[in-house]
Order: structure tokens, then C-alpha cells, then sequence
């Protein structure tokens, strides 16, 4: 191996030191905040889903992604197979234009945005608005998708840009650009005993219980912490903070989780802090949030940025409810998420109206995932506008750091008044 292809990947995927200091200080009351909720991103609350056919597609999945060194994620499920779009389906692409009575919020996507269209750009453009910069992609299956999307739509057309890595993470050399992906279906940390039955099952949204396959596992989630432990966001994600928090170079951990929170099966359980089990849905949904946005504004240098993606609509969520409603998980996001503002890195961008607002063909065969290439590449078309709008190049925009080493202290709270979401269909 090359020296330099070597040296990039020691420095980017070794673990962190264990000898790490952590951080200091006693927990501060916040006085800054008076809302209960974070507010709605209005950039994509409502607007219009435009596409266009393409005689070829933005890129050929199959010979992208193992140009890119991500198929391992096509090839390890056959189900994740399905993604990929048909070679025999017309290519679609599609563009986003909010609804001109957005107004002016806390980001300066939504001051400068009004009106304006945002299409999928190319890998050119792409490579340019994020250059020197790491993309962390957090999260389940639906995250999986954004990284494979940004993976692609970065390394391939415009020249097929040089890369160095594996499917966890890879970089560009000549254009700084960094990508990895963390697997955390849950956002916060979870431990599993092991399942002797043969069959797990799940309520459809029909309310139905539904059979599948054990995984041998059960899932224990304790995002309120137990008596013992304070709440803690996924390993994964704390590795990640750790290894990168010494970096000056603009960081965006990418969060798309919820619907393993959002329907009730049997191989999840949820708990409170007395180890009393909790119901799925909205409550639970939130107080990840508020323990990953805790985490992340301790962890992250006025250089970094965190942007919660909200949940994914599913296939019979139609428009008429996404984009004029405030849907349960959605307002349990933005809940969790109301004690961390902008102004401390993070960010609330959802994506369900844009996804609600694109066809029924955008979703691959009997899936809640959708086509690659197709409506993914839209999601991260908006979110790289986000970053490079957001981008602390700009002295007066990078923030300060929590003062002396102290903690920033954050709203873990116990109790969300919030409805329940329906229950939903399993995701993998």
C-alpha cells in the first residue's frame, strides 16, 4: 500500500486514545431558552417536487458504488439489492423548490432560500461545496442510503474523482473530502441478551402483527440512562466524536433514524431510568434526540455541526398530511431537539415533505427505502446547500466552544407531551 494511502487511513479510521481526557465541570442551567420546541425547518415544511427523466442516469449504482468501495453494503443483504434502481425503468431526477411563504428562520438556509430551487448537483459541484470538509452519516438503514448516495455522488461523473478507504469511510485526497458511516439504529447506546426463538414479529400500519425472521437478538434501549448510568448516545457516535474533535476542518454528523422507534415489535424493548418499560413512539424518539444533541454540543469544536434529518416518511404517508400537518415523531424530534439551537451546531432539517412530495415510484418494490440513484440524491442535495450556507469559514459564524471545559448543560428531560406515533412497518 502507498504510503500516503496508508497514512490517510490510519489517521482517519484507528480508534481514539483511551487515555482521552474527558470533559470537566459541573452541569450549567440553561437560561437562554424559553420554547418547548425546536423550530420547524420552513425551507422544507412545504414546497414542490419537480422531476425530470434522464436518457441515463445521474450515475450507474452498480459500477458506482464499487467504484466508490461501498457495494459491500449492496451485496451483504440481498434485500438491500432492491435499491439499486431498475437499468430497465426511465432514470428520474428531481429538484426541490420551497414554498414562497417560507420565512426567515434561525438558519442561513432559510434567510437566503426563499423561492429558490435546489437541484442535484453535479459531482463537481458536490466535490467543491464540501471540500475540506468530513461527513459523518449516522444512523439505520435509511442512513445507509444517504451515505451510499453521497458516496456516489461524489466519486462518480465529472472525472471519477481518486478515493482512499473501505465501506466504513473514505476520503478524497486532492478535494479533502471525507466520508464515513456509523451504524446506530437507535442514535443512543444499547445492549442486546440473546433471543432463543425462531420467529420475531411486528404491527403493521394496519395495525396487523406480522411475522419475521429472528435476528437472535433483543434490543434493550435506555435512552433515559438507568440508576446507575446517565444517558448515552451510540458508541459509534462517541468514537466518532472523539476522533475528530481535535479537527479544525468543517465536520457535519448527518443523523436519519426513527423507525425502528416508531411501531412496536418484539425484539426492541424501551426503558426509563427506574428500568420500567417505556412505549415506542414519539416520547422515545425525542429524548434520543435531546441525549445525542447533549453529546454532540460537548464533543464538537466551533468548526463542527450536527443536523438532525428528522423521520423518513413511509410509503402511504401521503403529502396532504406531511407537509401541512406536524406530525407526531416530527414534533418529538424537534422536542428533544429545543434546548440546542443553531447557535450551538445543531440543526433540525426535515426531510419528510420533500420525500412525501416525490412519486410513489421513487420507492423500491414493497420497501420503505427508495431508488438509488433517485429521491436520496434530492435529500442530500438540500443538506450540502445546509453545510456550505452554514460553513464556519466565516470567522463570525464559528461558534465558541462550552467555557473553561465545562459541559454545556441540556434539557434531558423525562417526560414529552407528545402523542404517540401509529404503528408502523418494520425497517430494516
Amino acid at each position: 500500500m502507498a504510503p500516503l494511502r496508508l497514512a490517510l487511513l490510519v489517521a482517519l479510521f484507528s480508534p481514539p486514545c483511551a487515555s482521552k481526557k474527558e470533559h470537566p465541570g459541573k452541569q450549567k442551567k440553561r437560561t437562554h431558552e424559553s420554547r418547548t420546541t425546536a423550530p420547524f425547518p420552513q425551507f422544507t415544511r412545504d414546497g414542490a417536487v419537480a422531476t425530470r427523466a434522464e436518457k441515463s442516469p445521474r450515475y450507474d449504482a452498480d459500477k458506482c458504488f464499487k467504484r466508490a468501495g461501498t457495494m459491500g453494503h449492496i451485496s451483504e443483504n440481498p434485500n438491500r439489492g432492491k435499491w439499486i434502481h431498475p437499468p430497465r425503468r426511465p432514470s428520474t431526477t428531481y429538484s426541490w423548490t420551497p414554498a414562497r411563504s417560507v420565512s426567515a428562520g434561525e438558519s442561513c438556509l432559510e434567510r437566503a432560500g426563499k423561492g429558490r430551487t435546489i437541484d442535484v448537483p453535479s459531482a463537481a459541484a458536490m466535490r467543491k461545496a464540501l471540500r475540506n470538509h468530513t461527513i459523518v452519516v449516522v444512523g439505520d438503514s435509511l442512513a445507509l442510503q444517504s451515505y451510499l448516495s453521497l458516496s456516489a455522488l461524489l466519486v462518480c461523473g465529472d472525472g471519477d474523482a481518486a478515493r482512499v478507504g473501505d465501506k466504513s469511510g473514505m476520503v478524497l485526497p486532492e478535494h479533502g473530502v471525507t466520508l464515513r458511516f456509523v451504524l446506530a439504529k437507535f442514535g443512543v447506546a444499547v445492549a442486546q441478551t440473546t433471543d432463543s426463538g425462531k420467529d420475531a414479529w411486528f404491527v403493521d400500519s394496519k395495525g396487523k402483527k406480522r411475522t419475521i425472521r429472528s435476528s437472535g437478538f433483543v434490543e434493550h434501549v435506555r435512552p433515559w440512562g438507568s440508576r446507575d448510568e446517565k444517558p448515552r448516545a451510540a458508541e459509534g457516535v462517541v468514537a466518532a466524536l472523539r476522533a475528530l474533535e481535535d479537527r479544525e476542518q468543517e465536520v457535519t454528523y448527518v443523523f436519519n433514524y426513527g423507525h425502528w422507534l416508531s411501531h412496536r415489535r418484539s425484539d426492541v424493548r424501551f426503558y426509563a431510568q427506574d428500568d420500567a418499560e417505556v412505549s415506542y413512539g414519539a416520547g422515545v424518539y425525542a429524548q434520543t434526540h435531546a441525549v445525542l444533541a447533549d453529546e454532540l454540543v460537548n464533543g464538537m469544536r466551533a468548526s463542527h455541526r450536527a443536523v438532525f434529518l428528522g423521520l423518513s416518511p413511509w410509503p402511504d404517508d401521503g403529502p396532504s398530511r406531511i407537509c401541512k400537518g406536524d406530525e407526531p415523531m416530527s414534533r418529538g424530534a424537534r422536542q428533544g431537539l429545543a434546548a440546542y439551537p443553531p447557535a450551538k451546531g445543531i440543526f433540525f432539517l426535515d426531510m419528510a415533505c420533500p420525500l412525501a412530495r416525490a412519486p410513489k415510484s421513487a420507492y423500491a418494490r414493497k420497501s420503505d427505502h427508495r431508488f438509488l440513484p433517485g429521491a436520496p440524491d434530492l435529500s442530500n442535495a438540500i443538506l450540502t446547500r445546509l453545510i456550505e450556507c452554514e460553513s464556519s469559514s466565516d470567522p463570525r459564524r464559528r461558534r465558541q466552544p462550552p467555557a473553561g471545559g465545562e459541559r454545556a448543560s441540556g434539557t434531558l428531560g423525562r417526560n414529552f407531551t407528545v402523542r404517540e406515533a401509529p404503528a408502523r412497518k418494520n425497517s430494516t
